[in-house]
């Protein structure tokens, strides 16, 4: 990827001739490519956690009281998809071995899944009774985590971002629309910024969705579709008055 916050800024101004780049602080340009950037590794992870997944590890665990926070390692965590063991000690139970998968539940309803359980809760991830360690002895010292993540937050204009370059316009878009709206331009344009943005958009959501056309899996938790691209009268109730 070698977009960088510059380009992107560059690419918001000239889209009108009366963009003013002197409406929004260098500091806060950042800020808005750095949450732009996000929001759309937040959506694909919606969508489809497969797209941008990869593995990383957690930190190593000594007592059956500590929890592994995903924030600090592997960190950058957008969605959970699948935790393993990475490593252990002694026989924290029967059959115990590195690369099992240990299953993720709510502390609602732990009973959907089998031991080895785990609750990922808080962002954080914490063994379930004792199925992960009994004593400092046995015990599940540390995880591998697959994850949807999300990008390096941006810190300086010169910073690449971590969005791949056919879809970096996709943070570019809203950036322009902000520069229209804090000169408190016309609708129109800001609704032709839309309508672009939404344009762009429908092509991730494609790409993100076909991407592992082919892999068997059981049905989606959430809708293909987000809500808001689904029309607001076939998300109406049957019998509901329109």
């Amino acid at each position: 990827m070698s977009t960088t916050a510059q380009v992107i800024w560059d690419r918001a101004t000239q889209m009108s001739s009366l963009n003013d780049e002197a409406l929004v602080p260098v500091t806060q340009v950042v800020d808005y490519i750095s949450m732009y950037e996000r929001n759309v590794f937040q959506r694909a992870a919606r969508l489809n956690p497969e797209y941008f997944g990869t593995t990383g590890a957690t930190s190593i665990r000594t007592a059956i009281t500590d929890t592994w926070d995903l924030t600090g390692a592997p960190g950058g965590v957008a969605a959970v998809t699948r935790a393993e063991i990475a490593a252990i000690i002694g026989t924290p139970f029967a059959g115990a071995a590195v690369g099992q998968q240990v299953n993720l539940v709510s502390i609602r309803w732990p009973n959907f899944d089998v031991s080895p359980r785990a609750v990922l809760r808080g962002r954080r991830i914490s063994q379930y009774l004792l199925e992960l360690g009994t004593d400092p002895s046995n015990l599940v010292t540390q995880l591998n985590v697959f994850f949807s993540p999300l990008p390096t937050k941006v810190t300086a204009i010169t910073q690449a971002l971590t969005i791949p370059d056919e879809w970096a316009d996709l943070v570019t878009y809203p950036l322009a629309k902000l520069l229209a709206i804090r000169d408190r331009r016309t609708d129109e344009e800001t609704q032709w910024l839309d309508k672009a943005h939404m344009e762009l958009m429908e092509l991730f959501d494609e790409a993100v969705m076909v991407y592992d056309y082919s892999m068997k899996r059981p049905i989606m938790q959430v809708p293909a579709v987000p809500l808001s691209m689904i029309p607001q009268q076939a998300r109406s109730r049957p019998g509901q008055g329109q």
